[in-house]
């Protein structure tokens, strides 16, 4: 009799045992595939909005500013007609070509599908009027454009 009930109770713990693999093995696959579908179902946000701080700023409009943090930020919104590259090489950003007519003289073409935030095409009277106000501000751009 005794014989017996280690048999009955060495069977059932083997097929606890068996039960116990087969549920861990199926199990985990399921596990797996729900990460899965979990990683796949991920929602991407997109922000529409740049906020960038200045700890001190003497004006927000570029051309008056001798503030460098105020430079910088006007870098990512405000385009120049030309700039020079790290290896002192002109790049062309709002003209489209520049020509030297003698030494102090360059014909600047500007690109024809350049326009303003409201649709209107830039014109040679903007950069003009940039150029002049320049030059009637005291800023770090002034020395620029002094023999304009």
């Amino acid at each position: 009799m005794k014989n017996n009930f280690f048999k009955y109770i060495f069977f059932i713990v083997i097929l606890f045992l068996i039960g116990y693999c087969i549920y861990n093995f199926v199990g985990k696959k399921e596990d797996k595939q729900e990460k899965q579908e979990n990683v796949e179902t991920t929602e991407t946000t997109i922000f529409s909005d740049l906020r960038l701080g200045i700890a001190k700023f003497d004006t927000i409009n570029p051309i008056l500013s001798n503030n460098q943090n105020v430079q910088d930020i006007s870098r990512l919104i405000y385009e120049p007609l030309l700039k020079i590259s790290k290896d002192n090489k002109i790049e062309l950003c709002l003209a489209k070509e520049y020509t030297k007519l003698n030494e102090t003289s360059y014909l600047i073409k500007i690109k024809d599908n350049v326009k303003w935030q409201d649709g209107s095409k830039l014109q040679a009277e903007d950069i003009r009027f940039t150029i002049d106000k320049l030059k009637e501000n005291p800023s770090i751009y002034s020395y620029n454009v002094a023999r304009v």
